[in-house]
């Protein structure tokens, strides 16, 4: 798998899809798939990109096209 740090993303024209992966319910993590490639997405310091809540990665995105969104839940319940 590929990583791109939050400052790359702005060379990306549109990404294709976006799985938004909650763990616990307060940790939330992103894949990306731009060019039919996934990518971890990685903060400016070369860090797992981690935020809070979905409302927070939205607003990290918001420039960027993207075609699809999809909020993976993890849970031990199914």
């Amino acid at each position: 798998m590929h990583s791109i740090t939050l400052a790359q993303l702005a060379s990306v024209e549109s990404i294709d899809d976006i799985e938004v992966h909650s763990f616990d319910g307060a940790l939330y993590t992103a894949l990306l798939t731009i060019d039919a490639q996934e990518y971890r997405l990685l903060d400016n310091n070369l860090q797992p990109y981690r935020r809070r809540s979905a409302e927070q990665i939205k607003q990290d995105l918001l420039a960027s096209r993207i075609g699809s969104k999809d909020l993976v839940q993890q849970s031990a319940y199914h």
